[in-house]
């Protein structure tokens, strides 16, 4: 079977994924999107993707189709993102824009957790200050963590949840539930930030067509058994200079920790607000803040999804021997 899936990380490509049949090579594939999908200029590269498809032998392979011209990058998303609406999606099982593994981390997070996407990102900034490894689960009785209290027993219901389903070989780690709960809830919130400026009825659609998908973390993350060392992060009401100095040593530029400003109290507007005390951070924010306006808010949301991967890994440990479906 063929999938589609737009990408939108830049304003110029989106990319066709595939798999070839017997008869068909990884150039003449791409070459019948190019046919399919035709603008003009149009450049088309493919690369062979190493990785088999069991059931019939096929290799998978992925095609850029790129243009500088808007209208034509519009026509290739549109297309893509249209066939991709019809249930056409990556082929990577965990990938969180469709396949079965992504419809019960949805529905497990759905029906589990009601903390804010802020509130599970903060989770994820305590869990992540010694390595994202869960120990936040033995963590809840420091005073900076009294408020996750809510959070860790809603991840750990998504856990749970996850584990029943028929299709998983082994249970995933509770540092991967929490990084799948944080991925699922940001996401939602920015489709639904896209849908407010779509008319009636064009919200599914427009997000197929033009939204900016989540990317697809790596699981197998190791889980601590025991609490990570004490006093690696801000306690409550601590300053901007403070956090500022925790996420240097975390390895995190000025850019990302003003992006990742709502795990610094759960908070979006607070967060925003103790990043302004500092004013070198508040000419970052009226950066990012301008990137929101676009009407796709591409630039904002692909940062975002940047600096939040890179936290989801700082410090993880994986087991690549681990199967989990």
């Amino acid at each position: 079977m063929e999938t589609f899936m737009p990408v939108g990380m830049h304003a110029s490509i989106a990319t066709v994924a595939g798999y070839t049949g017997a008869t068909r090579t990884p150039a003449g594939y791409c070459q019948a999107q190019r046919t399919r999908f035709r603008a003009t200029p149009l450049a088309i590269t493919f690369a062979s993707n190493p990785r088999t498809k069991a059931s019939n032998r096929s290799t998978g392979i992925s095609c850029s189709l790129s243009t500088t011209n808007e209208t034509n990058r519009r026509k290739i998303v549109l297309g893509a993102g249209l066939l991709a609406a019809a249930g056409l999606f990556p082929s990577e099982a965990f990938a969180l824009a469709g396949g079965r593994f992504a419809s019960v981390v949805k529905d497990a997070v759905d029906a589990n957790v009601t903390a804010s996407w802020e509130q599970v990102l903060q989770a994820m900034l305590h869990d992540a200050a010694g390595g994202v490894n869960g120990s936040l689960r033995f963590e809840l009785d420091r005073p900076e963590n009294k408020t996750l209290k809510a959070v860790v027993e809603q991840v750990t219901a998504v856990k749970k949840a996850i584990d029943a389903d028929e299709m998983m070989l082994a249970p995933i780690s509770w540092a991967d539930a929490l990084v799948l709960t944080g991925l699922t809830k940001t996401t939602a919130v920015f489709k639904a930030a896209m849908c407010t400026r779509m008319k009636e009825g064009q919200c599914e659609l427009a997000y197929n067509a033009y939204g900016n998908k989540p990317p697809n973390p790596k699981l197998g993350r190791v889980d601590a058994d025991a609490a990570d060392a004490n006093g690696l992060i801000p306690a409550l009401g601590s300053s901007s200079s403070e956090y500022r100095a925790l996420f240097e040593r975390l390895g995190f530029s000025k850019t990302e920790l003003c992006l990742l400003a709502p795990a610094l109290t759960g908070d979006y507007d607070a967060g925003i607000a103790l990043l302004r005390e500092d004013p070198e951070l508040a000419k970052v924010l009226d950066g990012i803040e301008k990137g929101k306006k676009d009407l796709t808010r591409t630039s904002y949301e692909v940062n975002f999804f940047n600096a939040f991967l890179k936290l989801s890994y700082k410090g993880a440990k994986f087991d690549r021997t681990v199967k989990l479906f």
